[in-house]
């Protein structure tokens, strides 16, 4: 390499690693200051409960093993969560470290470069490459692994490595089996590539035996964690998954996918060119086959129900790799590198910006909803809620009630609400979620629950403070007896005027205990009266957060 070869080289890294730094930066501020989705409160419920000895399915729960010390960290919910974001950005960070290393099987090393740094600016990689989910760290897995199958010798080392890697990704998330077509392609490569071709498939049949023995022996260990659980009950649940997320018909998810072709103006530019420059490309014939395969999971986007916007930074390391020829003879020869660079930092800034002052309204409004139900909580309590909004208490329900949660429920049913109550006390209802709203406060035409786990809500627990509901109920004034069924067993406290209950007369601001069970309120009664949860339990004088409860997927209408 001559003195000018070798400066024009020093020159493109420092570029490009500057570009990857800033877009870095500027998510790593974004991780520390978005709002907190639902679904990462729910991956944080996982891990309480796993920690209490409560996890209930041994399929995609295997990462609270590495982030149980999420728990033992000061702060709340939101805090912890957004520690864990960090590490998923370093994952974000080591999925397009080995996305260089597949792409630079098909191109050259700046041409692999450029790829990926396009994956770190590609649209909803920006929002949700540091989210609390499965997505980023089984991509990083998932890329590691077909690094290291498309770059080694693949000696016993290795395979043995190799084997751990996949063997651990179908333990984090099920929707592994997308990467299956990517992973058949490289190994055919492979084989098609090696002058020794026995040895190769021996070497490749290693590892996928490897793969299914490290496999067996973490799921096995694992559901040595889960309560009531048995081989047929993981396979089971993954079977209803199944059947729950191939059911939203064709392109399910059009919008998310709209959005991010417009978004990632580069990556839809890259993914078009390989497709229709498909003859141009100078390539052999095995790596345009090899080609294919990584692009093949794109078409997941046709009918898998989940493929929202966070899918795509799971989706898009493959279908990238395969475009790495496409950026090294078509868009560097007609963009300098240096150009291309600032563009994905302009990107990538902007997506960010837009994001961040709403998201961080809903940050404060949870911080203060948190705080807020843990001084009217000091001690632990159970509560209903959408996504395990409190982190540290006991949520009673372990699933979300919407998308394939609500199946699931209404498919079962059991009157979940009801049994919960019946099983423990449960004094806090935080209304996070419609479902959960609208069957509290009755809303007409707008009942999701079963009609009995609805009323529930609706008849033993009022309005405190914002979505801060607690036990309780209200008696309007009137000349009949009024009969209760309270579910909620414990002290309550007497206000806006004297009542009889079951023929023991009360006064305003007494403090009564009520088992659980069937109650009478005798007549007549001149004024309203509310039974309210505790004793004298205060109501802030602050207004209540208007944000909303989670950080949107999405912020496009």
């Amino acid at each position: 390499m001559n003195q000018k070869t070798h400066k024009s080289s020093r020159v493109f890294w420092i570029i490009v690693l500057s570009a990857a730094a800033f877009i870095i930066a500027g998510q790593a501020i974004a991780a520390l200051n978005r709002g907190i989705n639902w679904d990462e409160f729910s991956h944080y419920d996982l891990i309480r409960r796993f920690d209490a000895g409560y996890l209930s399915n041994p399929l995609q729960s295997f990462f609270v093993h590495y982030f149980r010390w999420l728990l033992f960290l000061p702060g709340d919910v939101t805090d912890h969560i957004r520690a864990a974001r960090v590490v998923m950005l370093c994952c974000e960070i080591g999925a397009a470290v080995a996305l260089f290393g597949v792409a630079r099987r098909f191109a050259s090393q700046s041409a692999a470069a450029m790829i990926a740094l396009a994956y770190l600016s590609a649209g909803f990689v920006v929002n949700h490459g540091s989210s609390f989910r499965y997505d980023p760290q089984v991509t990083f897995v998932l890329m590691s692994a077909l690094w290291l199958l498309s770059a080694s010798n693949l000696r016993p080392a290795a395979i043995v490595f190799f084997g751990m890697l996949a063997g651990l990704a179908p333990m984090i998330t099920i929707k592994v089996v997308f990467y299956a077509p990517a992973f058949a392609a490289i190994a055919w490569l492979r084989l098609s590539e090696s002058p020794r071709k026995a040895s190769m498939m021996l070497r490749l049949l290693a590892c996928l035996c490897t793969s299914f023995l490290v496999f067996a022996a973490l799921y096995s260990w694992h559901s040595g964690f889960v309560t009531n659980t048995s081989v047929a009950n993981g396979f089971n649940s993954a079977k209803s998954a199944g059947n729950d997320v191939f059911s939203g018909g064709f392109v399910p998810q059009a919008r998310a996918l709209m959005y991010q072709a417009i978004l990632s103006p580069l990556t839809t530019i890259l993914v078009l060119l390989t497709i229709l420059g498909w003859r141009r490309l100078r390539v052999s014939q095995a790596m345009k086959v090899a080609m294919i395969g990584l692009m093949l999971p794109l078409l997941s986007v046709l009918v898998y129900r989940n493929s929202y916007e966070y899918f795509f930074v799971f989706l898009l390391p493959p279908v990238l790799a395969a475009t790495a020829p496409v950026m090294e003879q078509f868009i560097l020869r007609h963009i300098t590198f240096a150009k291309l660079s600032a563009l994905m930092i302009v990107q990538s800034s902007i997506l960010a910006l837009l994001t961040l002052p709403a998201d961080y309204m809903i940050l404060h409004g949870q911080k203060k909803t948190i705080s807020v139900a843990h001084d009217l909580f000091p001690e632990t309590v159970t509560y209903f809620d959408f996504a395990g909004y409190l982190g540290d208490y006991q949520r009673a329900l372990p699933f979300m009630m919407s998308g394939w949660g609500l199946k699931v429920y209404l498919r079962a049913g059991n009157v979940a609400f009801v049994n919960a109550m019946e099983r423990e006390t449960i004094p806090l209802l935080i209304l996070n979620h419609s479902v959960l709203k609208d069957a509290a406060k009755g809303t007409p035409d707008r009942q999701f629950l079963l009609p009995e786990d609805a009323a529930a809500l609706r008849e033993n627990y009022i309005e405190h403070w914002g979505r801060i509901w607690v036990a309780g109920r209200h008696i309007p004034a009137g000349s009949e007896t009024v009969m209760f069924n309270n579910r909620v067993p414990g002290w309550y406290t007497v206000e806006g005027a004297e009542l009889a209950i079951d023929g023991v007369r009360y006064q305003r601001g007494e403090v009564i205990e009520l088992s659980r069970g069937k109650h009478s309120v005798g007549a007549p009664r001149a004024s309203d009266v509310t039974l309210r949860w505790g004793d004298h339990m205060e109501i802030p004088d602050e207004s209540p957060p208007k944000a909303i409860p989670f950080s949107p997927l999405r912020f496009f209408p």
